[in-house]
């Protein structure tokens, strides 16, 4: 009888070992099982990290319409090579959580950690078949163009005024127009494409004898002046106060 006491009972040979499970591994395996079932978006987030957070790129995807473009909320560039390995490294766990899920001994565990493995399978899945609908982009990195700077804002050309040769046929052409209204027509012709100096617009003025002529003349020649700072200097063109007042009113209005 003592003999038989001391003896260790031998296991069947056919009969698998089913080792219990205790209610602190079940939590354990749940909180394992969720936390791998997210752990898909957090991998994709760092893939799209790496790739991109160390300087901008281009994105080319010419399969991709706009209306497939706008329809992504937050889309995100992986590595399929590299994505394709974590998946296969989630599927292994996934698999060892089932060999635990047919191990458990109680039938209200075993049917909660089989739960887990398919709403984890059904997301292995569907990342499988997203993976290869995934479209294949072109990245470019080359630096943008970039665009110039100026410190100073940038003045605008001043024209040219007539050259001597040019000015010698202007005041020639006016010199020999009888009719001061005819002059001042011929003027206002050859101001529309000519640009003059202050010299030179007060020879031109010398050639209208009468005040309201040579004032008309002064006003038309103002806005076709290069060196417009110097015109007061032809105030002394006009003997009256009043046509002197009226030219220093029109050059100060323009």
């Amino acid at each position: 009888m003592n003999a038989n006491l001391n003896q260790t009972p031998l296991s069947t040979p056919n009969r698998p070992h089913r080792p219990g499970t205790s209610p602190i591994l079940v939590a354990f395996l749940v909180f394992f099982g969720m936390s791998l079932a997210f752990s898909s978006v957090a991998m994709a987030d760092r893939g799209t990290r790496k790739h991109c957070d160390n300087e901008p790129v281009a994105i080319t995807a010419p399969d991709l319409t706009a209306q497939e473009w706008r329809r992504m909320d937050k889309p995100a560039l992986i590595d399929k090579r590299t994505m394709r390995q974590r998946i296969k490294d989630m599927q292994q766990n996934v698999d060892e959580l089932a060999l635990l899920a047919r191990n458990a001994r109680h039938p209200r565990m075993r049917d909660a950690l089989y739960r887990q493995v398919d709403a984890m399978q059904a997301d292995l899945d569907q990342m499988r078949a997203e993976l290869r609908r995934a479209e294949r982009v072109k990245l470019d990195n080359s630096p943008p163009p970039r665009r110039p700077r100026y410190d100073k804002p940038v003045k605008p050309r001043r024209p040219e005024p007539a050259s001597p040769q040019t000015f010698s046929s202007i005041y020639r052409t006016l010199d020999q127009t009888p009719f001061h209204d005819d002059r001042m027509e011929t003027l206002e012709s050859i101001a529309r494409r000519q640009h003059f100096t202050t010299a030179q617009v007060s020879r031109i003025a010398k050639l209208f004898p009468f005040h309201d002529d040579r004032l008309a003349a002064l006003k038309l020649l103002y806005t076709r002046t290069v060196d417009q700072e110097n015109y007061h200097q032809l105030y002394a063109l006009l003997p009256h106060r009043s046509d002197r007042r009226q030219l220093v009113h029109f050059t100060s209005a323009r």
